[in-house]
């Protein structure tokens, strides 16, 4: 019987060896993972969600170091000239103020490693980061409308890097991502279609008003609170093991389900493990 484990061990891990490397030549021959979603029908499971995402978000990093060693091969080519283009690269990474108009961003991507990141409402018209000292460690990208804002480090209370929106800005995909970090948003966030997850962190949402939201928490603690009420969305939930408080009422243990009107066009789906997951509306059904 211990022979036949082994064997069984040892044809798992080749052929998982061999569909890494089959995937990876995919990837490097040119494929994306919006290949692998098309026409598949794996393609709206929860496990298959998670993975499509992560691996959207390697091709984001890998075309955003690509350009960059582009840039730095160019300026070494100039070696002589004048060095403020690899300065501003390297300021990328440095505290200080990151502003983009709100009209040159319709998607924006947030994924903190650890540490703390504020997200609150802007005075002005311009989509600002502000990055409170050297322990921070900020990277973004920039194209096509769209801005990718990785960060990570360690924060005493009142200095965690902060995020300004400016109150009324609609984007037309919002994704807030959380490792071990904690998220906190002040203010109503307003987004066509919105992704948020934590893996052992947390996500809290003062007030959020979308048409389609997906929330993934593995193991840490997602708090959102919704426009309108109940009715107004199709809610899919499934929970494990973890904690869901849903509408003011508490289901632990494993639960799945639909809530809300099914019929409606406005869509929430949530996925919990082992976290705590607290979902709120802001009206009260009479």
């Amino acid at each position: 019987m211990k022979k036949f484990t082994k064997i069984m061990l040892l044809i798992i891990l080749i052929l998982g060896l061999g569909g890494g490397v089959l995937f990876g030549a995919g990837l490097a021959a040119g494929g994306t993972i919006d290949m692998v979603c098309d026409g598949n029908h794996l393609a709206d499971t929860r496990l298959f969600r998670i993975l499509s995402h992560r691996f959207r978000n390697q091709e984001h990093r890998h075309d955003r170091w690509g350009g960059r060693l582009k840039e730095w091969d160019d300026e070494w080519t100039h070696w002589g000239e004048p060095l403020s283009e690899i300065e501003d690269i390297e300021d990328q990474e440095m505290p200080g103020i990151i502003e983009y108009p709100q009209e040159e961003v319709e998607m924006l991507s947030l994924d903190v490693d650890t540490g703390m990141v504020q997200i609150r409402p802007a005075k002005g018209n311009e989509i600002r980061v502000l990055s409170a000292g050297e322990e921070d460690s900020i990277d973004y990208y920039a194209e096509d409308k769209e801005l990718y804002i990785e960060a990570e480090g360690y924060h005493a209370p009142g200095k965690a890097p902060i995020i300004e929106i400016p109150s009324g800005k609609k984007f037309r995909k919002l994704e807030v991502i959380s490792d071990t970090a904690v998220i906190q948003t002040s203010g109503k966030l307003l987004a066509e279609n919105t992704y948020m997850e934590t893996d052992a962190g947390s996500v809290e949402v003062e007030l959020l008003e979308t048409k389609n939201c997906t929330a993934e928490c593995s193991a840490g603690t997602l708090r959102v609170k919704f426009t309108g009420k109940l009715t107004d969305y199709a809610v899919y939930a499934e929970s494990d093991s973890g904690n869901l408080s849903f509408g003011g009422k508490e289901y632990p243990g494993y639960q799945e389900g639909v809530f809300g009107n099914s019929q409606s066009e406005k869509n929430i789906d949530l996925s919990n493990d082992m976290g705590n997951m607290e979902i709120e509306f802001e009206s009260k059904e009479k």
